[in-house]
């Protein structure tokens, strides 16, 4: 945001405290007022102190000067109520409307700052003659640029006071300034003000033997926006040493940056030199984006002439500002440089024909699709895709069918592309062709994924025959089995039940997608289906769950609660000054996981137990997997089966180990910790193989293996 708007919004918001604070009442106060005022500020008890300053408003200017005495307090506390109550003054003196009342606040707040008062004192009057001060108050200022207490916030207060004079007294400061780093602040403030009058005495400090007072006056001649700034920027530019070298282009980029929009003549020689002066592509990919933003169309030729430079940065600069000229003339001029063109030159050129999405450019890409280049030819057909155009769809399918290796998956990505658009259109049988052709023609799973994609939206019964081939293939089985689930939503809508219920079954058997999972298993519910994914894959659902039991700093860990010494599920306990029981939990999640931060409160530095029984008919050797979030221990049979202590994110088998369940039942009991954040886990059973167990519900937390 520039400093002058800035300047404007602090004294809008001044003027609104203000006036929210007191009813304007005029802006004077007798002095009998002002040193009982006074006295309220500097009072040792805080409300009185508050209340003085809410009213600080009524006082007027006149107590500004007195204010110097408590701002000058030792006590912070007494100075702050000051400094508030000098803010609340100057925000009505500064009010719309009220240019006398500012005019005399600017004066008393420029006495304070030239009195002989501690320096924050001195620069807390700075700090709001930049907010209230005008022209009045520059011949002041600019004598305190002299002090070295004072002239910091002195230079501030006048980057922020608008006109020629605060200009001229800054830029005057400039030569007597001898301390190299004010020097610079003044120069980077004549340059943010944009002062024209400081541009001789700027070009000057360019040639400064100190490379800081250098590199801050090419900043500031750039941010002036003036003209005569070009030669010594252009000059700079021819500097040893890096670190100055890059500033002066960066600044020359400015320069030209400020001419526009209003002078765009001016900005495209300036970016044009700076194209010329560039050392490194970097830099030349600046000046062309610039050249494109001026976006005159004597400038399409040279771009044109870029889109065939070595370097791919640069190239794409100049397709980029290309795009960004003007029509019907850029246009014009691409369309007849084509026929001369090279073949890389007219594969760009007919990028940024397809850019500009005129009828023409489509008509140069529709002929381009039978180029005797086969680069040419491959790019016609990637933009033919990208563009829609549907009389191009035969071309496409045929280059697909028996193109070179090299054109053949461009022309099928092409090809699909049309399909989805046809999509997009209702035109679903048309588009379902497409994508059959597709899977047929289709040599790599990315290709099969974006047709299956297309074939999962439409959902339609006849693409079984494509999808069922793909489901056990590699890489894409996720995506086959979700085209297959949006089959079985069709045909179980149409009343076909068996068939949609068989679809759903082989999904959800197969699929790791968690989504899917969830997708199958709703559409075997809406057919009266009962099904426990988790089950099947060995997830223990239903657990007796108890806790919240503190857990500062890990206490827990090592902490023996109730349920680690007694399994009573009908009885209460305290803990903590709470009362805590057993509670039955069942989660639908289709990988059994329990979240127990949406189970318990608190949440937070606190740890909690799972209890669930599984009846086995003979001795078994297997395993448990488990996730959690954070700390878990796990007992089976009394005895701790496994542990793991971390801070850690819940992933489903994030621990395996093996364990011995005996014929008969088999008590599991699962402790958990928790800092913040997220909180829970979950528990499944395999064979020492690591194949799931299906599990099937007995009733609360108990489970047997399904026969």
């Amino acid at each position: 945001m520039r400093k002058g708007k800035t300047r404007v919004t602090q004294i809008a918001i001044l003027s609104l405290i203000a006036f929210c604070v007191v009813l304007p009442r005029g802006w004077t106060a007798t002095p009998a007022e002002i040193e009982q005022f006074i006295s309220k500020i500097e009072s040792a008890d805080a409300e009185t102190r508050h209340k003085a300053f809410e009213s600080a408003a009524d006082m007027g200017v006149q107590a500004i000067e007195p204010l110097g005495k408590p701002l000058a307090n030792p006590d912070k506390a007494i100075a702050k109520a000051a400094e508030i109550a000098l803010e609340k003054i100057v925000g009505r003196a500064t009010r719309p409307g009220a240019d006398d009342e500012r005019r005399a606040a600017s004066e008393s707040l420029l006495n304070l700052a030239q009195r002989p008062y501690p320096a924050t004192v001195r620069n807390c009057a700075l700090k709001f003659l930049g907010l209230a001060g005008g022209s009045e108050s520059v011949p002041g200022l600019s004598r305190l640029l002299e002090e070295a207490e004072a002239r910091e916030m002195a230079r501030w207060a006048l980057e922020r006071i608008p006109g020629e004079a605060s200009c001229t007294a800054l830029t005057d400061a400039i030569a007597a300034a001898a301390d190299t780093r004010f020097r610079c602040a003044l120069i980077k403030t004549v340059g943010a003000k944009k002062c024209a009058r400081a541009v001789p005495v700027l070009i000057k400090e360019a040639k400064s033997s100190d490379a800081e007072v250098r590199m801050e006056a090419v900043d500031a001649l750039a941010r002036t926006g003036e003209l005569a700034a070009e030669p010594p920027i252009a000059g700079a530019l021819k500097s040893d040493t890096a670190r100055e070298r890059n500033r002066a282009f960066d600044a020359y980029l400015r320069l030209a940056d400020a001419q526009l929009p209003k002078q765009r003549e001016a900005a495209l020689k300036v970016y044009e030199r700076a194209l010329e002066l560039a050392a490194n592509d970097g830099e030349r990919c600046a000046a062309i984006v610039g050249i494109g933003r001026v976006g005159m169309k004597s400038s399409i030729d040279q771009l044109v002439k870029l889109l065939q430079d070595p370097n791919p940065a640069v190239r794409n600069a100049a397709a980029q500002s290309l795009m960004r000229m003007p029509e019907p003339e850029s246009t014009r001029s691409i369309l007849k440089q084509l026929g001369s063109a090279g073949p890389s030159l007219k594969s760009a050129l007919l990028r940024v024909l397809a850019a500009k999405a005129g009828a023409e450019g489509a008509d140069a890409i529709r002929k381009a699709l039978t180029d005797p280049s086969a680069e040419v030819r491959v790019t016609a057909l990637e933009l033919s895709g990208k563009l829609e155009d549907a009389s191009a769809e035969p071309t496409l399918l045929e280059a697909a069918r028996s193109g070179s290796d090299m054109v053949r998956p461009v022309a099928l990505a092409a090809y699909m592309r049309l399909a989805d658009a046809r999509l997009k259109q209702h035109e679903r049988t048309q588009a379902l062709e497409m994508y059959h052709r597709a899977l047929d023609l289709a040599e790599r799973n990315e290709e099969r994924t974006l047709a299956l994609q297309g074939v999962a939206t439409i959902g339609d019964p006849s693409s079984l025959p494509w999808v069922t081939q793909l489901l056990d293939t590699p890489g894409i089985g996720n995506e086959a089995r979700a085209a297959s689930v949006s089959i079985a939503d069709t045909l179980a809508a149409s009343g076909k039940k068996e068939k949609a219920i068989e679809i759903y079954n082989a999904a959800f058997e197969k699929t790791t997608d968690r989504g899917l999972m969830a997708r199958a298993a709703a559409g075997l519910r809406k057919l009266g289906v009962k099904v426990a994914i988790a089950e099947r894959n060995g997830f223990i659902t239903d657990w007796l769950i108890v806790g919240p039991f503190p857990n500062e700093n890990r206490a827990a860990w090592d902490v023996s609660y109730f349920p680690e010494q007694e399994i009573k599920l009908d009885k209460e306990y305290q803990t903590d000054g709470r009362t805590v029981r057993w509670q039955e939990h069942y989660t639908d999640d289709p990988q059994g996981i329990v979240n127990l931060a949406q189970l318990l409160e608190p949440r937070a530095n606190v740890a909690a137990y799972a209890y669930a029984t599984l009846e086995s008919k003979v001795d078994l050797a297997g395993g448990f997997l488990i996730g959690s979030d954070d700390d878990v221990i796990c007992w089976l049979n009394g005895q701790r089966a496994h542990a793991f202590k971390g801070d850690r994110g819940l992933a489903v088998d994030q621990d395996k180990f093996p364990v011995q369940l005996r014929a008969g039942t088999n008590e599991i009991l699962v402790k958990v910790l928790q800092g913040t954040g997220d909180w829970g886990f979950c528990l499944r059973v395999v064979a020492r193989n690591g194949r799931p167990l299906s599990v099937e519900k007995l009733g609360p937390g108990t489970f047997k293996f399904k026969q």
